[in-house]
């Protein structure tokens, strides 16, 4: 008679313990992904704010919006130097910009999207900010007269802060 007595897992319960932890961590990633997005959002969110801010300072010292005021589709961060080189607060706004366009979504060749600038017939006394946010598909929009709105990407142009209406 053999009496040894086993001290060990099967097979089966190692294959059961391993399919577990891996569903599990795929829950877990999908969960971090899903953070990062917010993240990024709060981030747009913040910098299209900030962006405001400089562009209201500029205003109160100068009496117009012009030299934060673009009128420009920013697709890449170098696109934040080549249109930020001008007054007091250029270099801010440059930076600030490069923050927004690293945190929106990524169009096909890599870029993002951030608009600067207005439709109005008084460009230098209104603007408007829209910034992509990458969890959904819309934008983030504020504007001149202090409104903001999240917009949905296929007609964004009429939204309160949006440049149809800053």
């Amino acid at each position: 008679m053999n009496n040894k007595k086993n001290k060990g897992f099967t097979l089966i319960e190692l294959l059961v313990v391993i399919a577990i932890i891996g569903l599990l961590s795929s829950v877990v990633l999908a969960s971090l992904s899903v953070a990062k997005k917010r993240s990024q959002d709060a981030t747009v969110r913040q910098g299209v704010n900030q962006l405001r801010t400089l562009m209201e300072q500029n205003y109160t010292e100068y009496k117009t919006y012009y030299d934060l005021e673009p009128q420009k589709w920013f697709g890449q961060a170098s696109d934040c130097n080549t249109y930020f080189v001008t007054g007091k607060f250029a270099s801010q706004a440059s930076q600030v910009c490069k923050s927004i366009i690293k945190n929106t979504y990524t169009g096909p060749n890599g870029e993002g999207y951030l608009w600067i600038g207005t439709f109005s017939n008084t460009p230098s006394k209104s603007f408007s900010i829209m910034g992509a946010l990458p969890s959904k598909a819309t934008y983030y929009c504020v504007g001149s007269s202090g409104n903001n709105s999240d917009v949905d990407t296929t007609d964004p142009w009429s939204s309160a802060g949006c440049s149809g209406n800053p």
